[in-house]
């Protein structure tokens, strides 16, 4: 079965979205807030979309060579 990514854009078009995202930006940067940037336990969409066409590949390949 492939697999497929697509993007959505989950804002568009929502009226002040942009400013809110620039208000939270900023709030969250700020000295008074404890909170810190979160590392991501996610691969980056285009490591992912890599390692999807490769594995995609090797199963087309092995299925190609086992017939």
């Amino acid at each position: 079965m492939p697999s497929e990514i697509k993007w959505v854009p989950g804002h568009k078009g929502v009226r002040g979205n942009e400013e809110a995202n620039g208000a939270g930006k900023e709030a969250a940067e700020s000295e008074g807030s404890k909170l810190k940037p979160m590392r991501s336990i996610h691969k980056p969409l285009k490591s992912a979309r890599s390692d999807c066409i490769k594995r995609e590949m090797t199963e087309d390949w092995i299925a190609f060579w086992q017939s």
